[in-house]
């Protein structure tokens, strides 16, 4: 199936800074046409829009493949116009030991976070199940939606940026594991 030619014009727009957040793709693009790509019906599209962190990683790696964007491009546009969020003031001490961690360089993936704080912990704080979520980000992040993510992030006192590179770096850890595999 042939794409919409104005998908060619994306990447040379980035580079050239004229695009610089998500949503500015979709003046380049009309949202119906990356809907029917995706295989999405409009009505959730414009919901998925409305909140970036309901894409999931996949869906982001889909988009930014139709405009030659690497994941890494689209997480930037996205880390430009996500909400930050609010600190926890009563967080399990061990957030901030990720921080420190991450701060020294000892956490390299999304996944590394798990090493200095319990997966039950962080499922408990961010009310989802533990064992979908641990399995999801051992195995399946592109699976999951940013803003599970980007919580847990800000729960460690990361960025949204800092979080999206370490889903980033999980994401292509697991892709290169699948690709061995075959």
């Amino acid at each position: 199936m042939m794409r919409d030619e104005r998908y060619q014009s994306i990447k040379p727009l980035f580079l050239k800074n004229k695009i610089q957040t998500f949503q500015d793709i979709f003046t380049v693009v009309p949202k119906s046409i990356i809907a029917s790509d995706l295989g999405k019906e409009n009505d959730r599209f414009m919901e998925l829009t409305n909140q970036v962190g309901s894409f999931t990683v996949q869906e982001i790696v889909l988009i930014g493949s139709f405009g030659n964007l690497t994941l890494s491009e689209m997480f930037t546009l996205i880390g430009r116009e996500y909400p930050a969020a609010q600190p926890n003031k009563n967080k399990d001490m061990r957030y901030e030991i990720v921080r420190t961690n991450f701060d020294n360089e000892r956490i390299h993936t999304f996944g590394d976070i798990f090493n200095y704080i319990p997966m039950s912990r962080v499922a408990e704080d961010i009310r989802k199940n533990r064992s979908r979520l641990s399995k999801a980000i051992k195995t399946q992040i592109k699976n999951l939606p940013l803003e599970p993510l980007v919580t847990i992030g800000a729960l460690c006192s990361l960025t949204v940026d800092e979080t999206l590179r370490l889903v980033e770096a999980q994401y292509q850890q697991q892709k290169q594991t699948i690709t061995i595999a075959k």
